[in-house]
């Protein structure tokens, strides 16, 4: 086998062409046909297949059905190899023998490596290609950040201007490190409100932050990432948490209207501890998930003073925060109302009973398979999704 390239060779192409250079390089490397194939980076529910290179697929976006041996591949971070005739749902390279590795950008899978040819592969050439997978992960994530054509080809239609703004703000929606997992995420992905999720681990601790702006589109979209800049610049500057609320209440209330308002929860959890201090300004309380399988979730209320959204009031408030000692093998799940005020077509609300019902339904299950688990739930229980649905799910170490 030849050497296998390195994320500087695949980066010789320019930036809107890494993807089919990724797939020559590949070719060459294991005398074989090969293709890069992009799944919706911004949808949770479903799995849509959005760009080919080269172009090997007709009909793009295509939705995938979750037997399709590429959602296999993308949903468990599997490899597969094996004959054509043997492969479920599409199969986009006409060859007699087929694999496909995850190709990997940090902990998110964003799409397929995939290589065909008349005979079988070995099992070297299968480590080759999950080798190939990770380093063209790397490369498209240098690639995508000096052409649009990436971020194209992983979309299946056009998002809204809010929904562009929030994409380019997230933190990525997957961290995964021996100390501490996270995912996070928002729905309806294409047509946001308010909604904002952000995290970062910073010399042994773990902050993360759910935020709800009022309203929708642009409106809702200005109010939130004033609350987004705000809770980062006070972050970075070193604050407690009680602070970089009130840093977020005044940057609403100086560039805003009363009627323009947000609801905050944020925490910070000591990885080395388990130690955790929570404030939170009129948002839902996360939940608790304890380590076994046998502890009910509980919902983690604040004690003491209940504080209205932040922005809503000019008056200066003191927020007292909540402390809570964490157990090895814990699971918290932060989210937003609209996940709990999705309606049934009866106009039902989902509640946190419902949700609560779905955490524990769903808690055998890690990282991102977790959470488009109760993505999906929320979706297929809601008649119509009304409100942002933002989650949040943070493993420590040891859970089952």
């Amino acid at each position: 086998m030849d050497h296998l390239p390195g994320v500087e060779e695949f980066l010789d192409a320019p930036p809107s062409e890494v993807p089919a250079r990724v797939a020559e390089k590949t070719s060459g490397v294991l005398g074989c046909s090969a293709a890069v194939l992009f799944v919706d980076g911004l949808d949770y529910v479903r799995f849509y297949l959005t760009g080919a290179f080269p172009d090997t697929v007709d009909q793009l976006p295509r939705e995938l059905r979750e037997t399709d041996d590429l959602v296999r591949v993308v949903r468990d971070q599997s490899s597969l190899s094996g004959p054509r005739g043997g492969w479920s749902g599409l199969s986009p390279l006409e060859r007699d023998h087929l694999a496909a590795v995850p190709l990997v950008l940090r902990d998110t899978v964003i799409g397929v490596l995939m290589a065909g040819r008349s005979e079988p592969f070995e099992e070297g050439e299968i480590s080759a290609l999950e080798s190939l997978g990770v380093r063209a992960g790397a490369a498209v994530s240098v690639a995508e950040k000096y052409t649009d054509a990436i971020d194209v080809a992983r979309r299946r239609k056009n998002p809204s201007i809010a929904a562009e703004l929030q994409s380019s703000h997230l933190p990525p929606r997957a961290l995964y490190t021996p100390r501490v997992e996270v995912v996070g995420g928002i729905e309806p992905a294409y047509d946001v409100g308010g909604d904002w999720f952000d995290y970062a681990v910073n010399d042994g601790e773990l902050f993360v932050a759910i935020c709800d702006g009022v309203g929708r589109g642009l409106e809702a979209a200005r109010v939130s990432y004033v609350t987004l800049g705000a809770v980062r610049n006070a972050r970075k500057r070193g604050e407690d948490l009680s602070r970089i609320m009130e840093a977020a209440h005044r940057a609403l209330v100086g560039s805003t209207t009363p009627e323009q308002f947000a609801t905050l929860v944020m925490a910070r959890i000591q990885l080395d501890t388990y130690e955790m201090e929570l404030v939170s300004a009129a948002h839902p309380p996360p939940v608790l998930v304890p380590p076994g399988k046998s502890r009910a979730p509980e919902v983690l209320r604040l004690p003491g003073n209940s504080y209205p959204p932040i922005g809503a009031f000019e008056e200066e408030r003191d927020y007292a925060t909540g402390r809570y000692s964490l157990e090895p093998g814990s699971r918290l799940v932060f989210f937003s109302d609209g996940a709990t005020e999705a309606r049934n077509a009866a106009r039902e609300q989902l509640g946190f009973d419902g949700l609560l019902h779905a955490i524990r339904e769903f808690r055998n299950l890690r990282k991102m398979e977790f959470l488009r688990a109760m993505m999906q739930y929320v979706d297929y229980y809601a008649e119509e999704i009304e409100d942002d649905v933002t989650l949040v799910s943070v493993d420590l170490p040891g859970h089952v």
